[in-house]
């Protein structure tokens, strides 16, 4: 389980990071700060080690053992999600900025509730759920290989037929979801749809034995930061932009294209 004070300590060293932004026009890169919090969080959990801020780098000495490091810092990382993380918290902001009604609406079911009520908060939940419905970590999952002949929709599978789960296009099938491209939180309200690997509709973590081990933990990553980011600050846009581009950068993980330059100005009691 995540060991609390380090979850704690580490939100709150990112809680004074933005503040140091605070009303700056130009805004804060918010992809950057999200990267360096959520590798800073692994290498403290991992290695007992505090990761630089500026894009994750580790101190971990010289030479021989300094590469041995490296090496497990690098799976560690991949293993407990580190980069996926950051990009659902982007996301997720990105998404709210497109959408002042959902933005409010969360905005105001965490200042109406107190630090330890993570658990009642139905929204900022349903949030993280359409956040990861069109934005999923990873659009392809891990591939798979088949065991045997398959038929599906009229096409013939042979086995040792390598095979890659398309995620992305599942989660925004119309056959499947109501305004399958809107943002809508609130769809989960009225289904018992969830992202573990039971319904199929929304697997952003894969589903079986071989789904995503680091799930929980990084969920909880998630609510936890975009908890507190939410609760802190107000959000603005730098610039007078109106709207935020989605566009992805290619690669494994569904990271933005453009990093997300956003404002934060602190929340007055």
């Amino acid at each position: 389980m995540l060991q609390r004070p380090v979850r704690e300590n580490e939100v709150a060293l990112l809680i004074q990071k933005l503040s140091q932004y605070d009303g700056d026009e130009k805004g804060v890169n918010l992809s950057e700060a999200m990267m360096s919090f959520t590798n800073t969080l692994i290498c403290k959990i991992a290695f007992g080690k505090k990761c630089d801020f500026d894009y994750g780098e580790v101190e971990l000495g010289s030479g021989e053992r300094k590469s041995r490091l490296h090496v497990l810092l690098n799976e560690a990382q991949a293993l407990l999600g580190t980069d996926t993380s950051a990009a659902i918290v982007v996301w997720a902001m990105t998404a709210l900025m497109n959408n002042p009604r959902v933005m409010n609406k969360v905005q105001m079911e965490m200042r109406n509730l107190y630090e330890d009520d993570i658990e009642k908060l139905p929204y900022l939940k349903s949030v993280v759920k359409e956040t990861l419905r069109l934005f999923p970590p990873s659009p392809l999952l891990l591939p798979r290989e088949t065991l045997e002949n398959c038929n599906i929709d009229g096409y013939e599978i042979k086995p040792k037929t390598l095979v890659y789960v398309n995620a992305w296009a599942i989660a925004r099938d119309s056959e499947n979801w109501e305004d399958a491209e809107e943002f809508y939180p609130e769809r989960f309200f009225m289904s018992g749809v969830d992202f573990k690997g039971k319904d199929f509709e929304l697997i952003p973590f894969g589903s079986g034995r071989r789904m995503c081990p680091a799930m929980n933990m990084g969920v909880v990553t998630v609510e936890l930061s975009l908890a507190n980011i939410l609760h802190c600050f107000d959000w603005k846009l730098p610039y007078e932009e109106e709207v935020l581009d989605t566009q992805v950068k290619p690669g494994i993980t569904m990271h933005k294209k453009i990093d997300l330059y956003l404002v934060p100005r602190k929340r007055k009691p």
